[in-house]
């Protein structure tokens, strides 16, 4: 059996490199008196914990692609897209395209128990793609493809 320091130990470690205190109490002062500044940075060095199976910091990971998958529940039903539709849902940013097995596990899994005809894609092609795609449309099919055109067509997307 693991005792509460060794079950804590990697992601303990990790938040200690972050912060640069030098043991745990120190880390949890430095915490509690606001001298450690804890930013979303730190989500890299908890998922590297947790792809080193660290159970606790796998806990942390997977918990917060439930979350995340909970926001993206809330969206279809919002939009009434639950049921058997099939919605199309497109993996981007680092946390999806390169993240922990964990997050992404816990992140399909929330969603799929909702809406069981998400189909899950990893986006290939950089985030602005799809903008400069999107501001293409809006320019119109004649329209000659200049950053003059993208701009307008952007424009007009905004004016909706």
């Amino acid at each position: 059996q693991i005792g509460g320091a060794e079950l804590l130990k990697g992601l303990c470690e990790a938040l200690q490199s972050a912060t640069g205190t030098t043991s745990v109490p120190d880390l949890f002062e430095a915490i509690s008196r606001g001298s450690a500044h804890l930013s979303a940075d730190l989500a890299v060095d908890v998922m590297a914990v947790a792809a080193d199976g660290d159970p606790v910091a796998v806990s942390v990971v997977r918990s917060a692609g439930e979350r995340h998958g909970r926001d993206l529940v809330g969206l279809t039903q919002r939009l009434a897209m639950t049921g058997d539709d099939v919605v199309e849902v497109v993996l981007a940013g680092g946390v999806h395209v390169h993240g922990e097995g964990a997050f992404r596990d816990g992140f399909v899994g929330t969603v799929r128990s909702a809406v069981p005809g998400a189909r899950f894609t990893v986006l290939e092609a950089p985030p602005v793609v799809g903008a400069v795609l999107l501001a293409l449309e809006h320019a119109g099919p004649a329209a000659p493809v200049t950053p003059a055109a993208l701009a307008a067509g952007i424009g007009r997307w905004r004016a909706g």
